[in-house]
């Protein structure tokens, strides 16, 4: 399970997120929709234990990121849609360097890489530099490697971004089996298409506040919406009035 219990963030001088409640509960996708600036990548960053909130306390598996940062990231597997790579080494390489920080056993660890490597189709890319990969290509290694100490919560900040139709479509269907296995998952997306294909519930925010939250059908009809992306320019418009 993913908890969030009141989390705010100040940031200089201004607040970024602002009291935000909610639950991720196990086999559930929770997608979190806002315009830039919103405070999506805050709040993840704070539930994944990388950043420190000013009031609140985020929990995951059990575990609260303010009492015990470094047993979360064993917990999470987080994935950010500008994460950088060593250009280098191979994605067998660095999943193997993963699996070990994690002290996954030998023979364990060389299982799971391969199994990873056959799931996200790198099998072709797997022993070339990572600096060869395309954006697409990287976003599976980064799902992979996010994936290989089999974490109980996904954390994901807008893991379709920039990938085109198919390649974003490989990524939603790996997210689905990820939540299918029992994990809890938690993505930020601009993409309501993504939101509407992945998510139990959704969150809206803007300005760093939580502005409504439900099931798809929940949040239309609030505020009496026919489709999910009127109910969230809705939303939206009028907590920017």
């Amino acid at each position: 399970m993913i908890e969030a219990r009141g989390l705010s963030k100040n940031c200089q001088g201004s607040t970024s997120v602002r009291n935000v409640t909610f639950t991720v509960a196990p086999g559930e996708v929770v997608g979190i929709l806002g315009p830039q600036g919103a405070g999506k990548t805050t709040l993840l960053r704070m539930l994944a234990g990388i950043v420190v909130p000013s009031s609140g306390e985020s929990v995951v598996a059990g575990l609260s990121t303010g009492v015990d940062p470094f047993r979360i990231k064993n917990r999470v597997g987080y994935v950010t849609g500008d994460a950088s790579l060593p250009p280098q080494p191979t994605p067998r390489e660095l999943l193997k360097q993963r699996g070990q920080l994690h002290h996954i056993q030998a023979q364990e660890l060389a299982s799971r890489v391969e199994a990873l490597i056959t799931a996200f189709e790198l099998e072709r890319l797997a022993d070339q530099p990572v600096a060869t990969m395309t954006a697409e290509q990287r976003q599976r290694f980064h799902l992979a490697r996010a994936l290989l100490h089999d974490p109980p919560a996904l954390i994901l900040d807008e893991p379709t971004h920039s990938l085109d139709m198919l390649s974003g479509h490989f990524v939603l269907m790996a997210i689905r089996a990820a939540r299918d296995a029992g994990k809890a998952v938690l993505l930020a997306t601009r993409s309501l298409s993504d939101a509407e294909y992945l998510c139990d519930r959704v969150l809206l925010m803007n300005q760093g506040q939580v502005v409504d939250q439900g099931t798809l059908s929940e949040v239309c009809a609030h505020v009496g919406a026919r489709t999910f992306a009127e109910a969230v320019l809705r939303q939206l418009q009028l907590r920017s009035a």
